[in-house]
């Protein structure tokens, strides 16, 4: 009999580490692992996100390198970076742009609004400067605008705002090196002048600490069955969601950033359009984000901000 139970006990185990192992590979970070086996090269499109919002230099990701980047199993994206770590040719920065665009994605964001696909918004010219990276909210492009300013060249900047998710990262005020830009208007860390191959190293330690520790919490989650925990926990027990509170700081805060990019450009006789972006993915928000776009117009109107509704 003790012998049957330990036999029963032991085939229980093997099936929750097999159920484990199959909910692990349904993952962004189950499918990852399983893109590194075949190319080593690929990269976390979270990795991308994690380095430009929490390393204490940089603005951008890699510099002039063609980079593989993981969405999902069923989607790489390949992009050309560069010499600032942005989705452009070089030569785009030696000539003058029609529009320069700020924005809190970039085509790196696998499933995020594509400029070219819009049914509501085009841009007429193919002559644009692109300063859009995954994961900057607002504090972050206005940086980016401030950092890479003098090589810039143009008579408009357009901003892209996200309904919802964009006023949710304000996390960025914390960060110092991103509010060393909003209070002094004359800080800049002259990162177009960069070394390179230092970035090069510091991207390459990074991001193998990035995947090591990615590893190690998918190892416990496997040990200890968290996942199946979790599984088991979300359709036997009534998971009631949690949504974020509309906080009219936020609204503030973006209104300052945005009233400092006017005044900045206006001073240097360069056009600037917001534009506010509606975010389908985030239907159960609607009104939310109905009271935000109210408050954050009101805001705009009374700072004199162009903007354009494309909700």
């Amino acid at each position: 009999i003790f012998n049957n139970k330990v036999y029963f006990f032991l085939i229980l185990i093997v099936v929750l580490y097999i159920f484990e192992f199959t909910l692990f590979l349904k993952t962004f970070n189950g499918g990852y692992f399983l893109s590194k086996v075949t190319n080593n090269q690929i990269v976390s499109s979270k990795f991308i996100s994690n380095f430009v919002t929490k390393n204490n230099t940089h603005l951008s990701v890699f510099n002039n390198q063609k980079i593989k980047i993981y969405c999902n199993k069923k989607k790489n994206l390949s992009h050309n970076f560069d010499k600032y770590g942005f989705i452009n040719s070089n030569q785009q920065w030696n000539i003058l742009n029609e529009n320069v665009i700020l924005k809190s994605y970039s085509e790196i964001n696998c499933n995020d609004f594509n400029l070219k696909k819009s049914e509501k918004f085009s841009l007429k010219s193919n002559n644009n400067l692109d300063l859009g990276s995954i994961s900057t909210g607002p504090l972050h492009q206005y940086s980016i605008l401030k950092e890479y300013f003098d090589k810039i060249k143009t008579k408009k900047v357009f901003w892209f705002h996200f309904e919802g998710s964009d006023l949710s990262d304000f996390n960025n005020l914390k960060n110092s090196k991103f509010k060393k830009y909003f209070d002094n208007d004359n800080f800049k860390q002259n990162l177009s002048s960069y070394d390179v191959q230092l970035k090069e190293e510091e991207i390459k330690r990074e991001l193998s600490k990035f995947d090591q520790n990615l590893l190690k919490k998918e190892i416990k989650n496997f040990l200890f069955f968290f996942r199946s925990i979790s599984f088991l926990k979300q359709r036997i027990f009534f998971q009631r969601k949690i949504f974020k509170d509309l906080k009219n700081y936020e609204i503030n805060e973006l209104a300052r950033i945005l009233y400092k990019t006017n005044i900045f450009l206006n001073e240097n006789n360069i056009k600037f359009i917001f534009f506010y972006i509606p975010r389908e993915s985030e239907p159960i928000n609607s009104i939310k984000n109905s009271e935000i776009k109210k408050k954050l117009f009101k805001e705009l109107e009374k700072n004199n901000i162009t903007f354009i509704d494309l909700t």
